[in-house]
């Protein structure tokens, strides 16, 4: 695709027994934009297996990612406007910034049909999200001896995120004065506990025509 687009994707499925079916879906990208120094690889596989048997059906499935990019916080403003700088311009610290995502998750869904009207629904879902970044990103701009120079923040961090949910419904069908209704009650249940680790750095000013790659300084504490 334009602008250094590569993305590959692949879909198979097939049936295993009368009531077994498995499936399983991947893709695959390492692409470029039109912003200077920028990259995107990613890699998620997505399997699956379904189960029906004569009143209930049960679908599990599994997801997984790799994301690693790097950040970008796109250019500075000067008198409210975009500044008037080519756009493919970074103002980051291409060397050291990056941002990487891992990414696992699972649910069961099953179904129960006690009757033509009544169906029983569960699902229950867990996920793992782990983020790990380091960015450096203009935060504004300061016109000094009549040169624009742009100032800059750099902070990195360890971010870890842990989901669950569990959704219990019950769905009934009935008509009514010549109407189909659909009735729907349900509970839903969840906690989500997320930690992170930041480290606030500091990053040298650059100047807004001529954005030199200097390193930030890193703090530990």
């Amino acid at each position: 695709g334009a602008r250094g687009t590569r993305r590959v994707t692949g879909d198979l499925g097939r049936t295993l027994t009368d009531s077994l079916s498995v499936r399983a879906a991947a893709a695959a990208e390492d692409s470029t934009t039109f912003r200077d120094h920028a990259y995107l690889t990613r890699l998620t596989v997505a399997p699956s297996l379904l189960w029906t048997g004569r009143a209930t059906t049960a679908l599990a499935q599994l997801e997984f990612l790799q994301d690693q990019r790097l950040p970008d916080r796109g250019i500075p403003s000067v008198n409210g406007r975009p500044a008037d700088v080519p756009p493919e311009q970074y103002y980051g610290t291409a060397q050291d910034d990056f941002a990487d995502t891992g990414v696992a998750t699972g649910s069961l869904r099953v179904e129960h049909r006690t009757s033509t009207q009544w169906l029983l629904r569960q699902v229950v879902r867990l996920g793992v999200y782990d983020t790990s970044f380091s960015n450096t990103a203009p935060t504004g701009t300061t016109l000094v001896n009549g040169v624009w120079r742009v100032s800059r923040q750099q902070y990195n961090a360890e971010q870890a995120q842990r989901n669950a949910f569990s959704q219990s419904e019950v769905v009934v069908t009935a008509r009514v004065a010549r109407m189909q209704h659909l009735l729907l009650a349900g509970v839903e249940l969840g906690a989500q506990r997320r930690q992170t680790i930041r480290f606030n750095g500091s990053a040298p000013t650059i100047a807004l025509d001529d954005a030199q790659p200097l390193r930030p300084t890193y703090s530990t504490v």
